[in-house]
């Protein structure tokens, strides 16, 4: 509305409204006003950077770097780093190293080796579909006929071929399993929630402390499996990842494995259970 009590029918500029901070606005402006490379080079240089990320981005802006830091060790450096990602892939999750538990040996390992091959499988499928979005943005750069988009084409082929071979099922054991570990907590609460205990508690101790020990193995699986997956995944790739990347050039780091996450949530579920459990057990006595 105008002062006058009148509708504002007056048309505003775009971004008039934008909530942007102003800054922003600022540097968009002078950046569309641009049109000589030069001078968007001068202006790029100029930026005031306002963290580490925008600094690194900003350093990749104006710097004229070539499309591959080293022609010369990309192609190498990208077969070795397809051989580790073959490696880990066969050997990453395979028979881990237990203490000889007797027959049940076997029945412990087998869980294992599904949280491992959880991992190892998300973790080569998406280093193969990183691999194949770099070396396309990498080959769109580099002028067509030069030695940089031959070896990128080449390269790029070869993560396409990956993400097939690597298409494998990961399994979705590691939700059943941290599933299976939260459901006795949640079965206890609602009991005492509705009330059960109130005709004797000790089946519902006897539950409870059930309930602890499945929570307390499962969690143990899934760190042991964790803890494989992430072990043998550094042994295989970190060195020849982190060389292609150097090879490559301003391409950030490489894609890290979920063995961490796992991990935490493993430690995550056995605090809890151990915290959780005896309260409902005191409760129930009590009761």
């Amino acid at each position: 509305m105008s002062t006058d009590g009148e509708p504002d029918t007056r048309v505003r500029p775009a971004d008039e409204d934008d909530d942007r901070p102003r800054w922003y606005r600022e540097q968009l402006d002078k950046l569309r006003a641009l049109t000589d490379d030069e001078d968007l080079d001068a202006y790029l240089a100029g930026v005031e950077p306002r963290g580490p990320r925008e600094q690194e981005m900003l350093t990749e802006l104006a710097s004229h770097q070539p499309v591959l830091a080293m022609p010369e060790q990309f192609l190498p450096a990208h077969h070795r780093a397809v051989r580790s990602l073959e490696a880990v892939r066969r050997h990453g999750f395979r028979r881990p190293v237990l203490r000889s538990l007797g027959p049940f040996t076997t029945v412990v390992r087998y869980p294992i080796e599904l949280v491992a091959r959880y991992i190892v499988v998300s973790y080569v499928q998406q280093v193969s579909t990183d691999l194949r979005n770099l070396y396309r943005l990498r080959e769109a750069q580099a002028p067509l006929g030069t030695i940089e988009n031959r070896r990128l084409r080449r390269a790029r082929r070869d993560a396409e071929d990956m993400r097939t071979v690597f298409q494998g099922r990961t399994i979705g054991l590691p939700t059943f399993l941290i599933g299976g570990a939260l459901l006795p907590v949640a079965a206890a609460l609602s009991n005492a929630a509705s009330g059960v205990t109130s005709n004797g508690g000790w089946p519902f101790v006897l539950a409870t402390v059930i309930g602890l020990l499945v929570a307390a193995f499962v969690s143990w699986v899934v760190l042991r499996g964790a803890a494989l997956a992430h072990r043998r995944i550094q042994i295989a790739t970190r060195v020849p990842l982190e060389r292609l990347w150097q090879t490559i050039g301003s391409a950030g780091k490489p894609p890290r494995d979920d063995g961490s996450t796992f991990a935490l949530i493993a430690i995550v579920v056995t605090v809890g259970a151990w915290l959780v459990f005896p309260l409902l057990v005191l409760f129930a006595v009590v009761s």
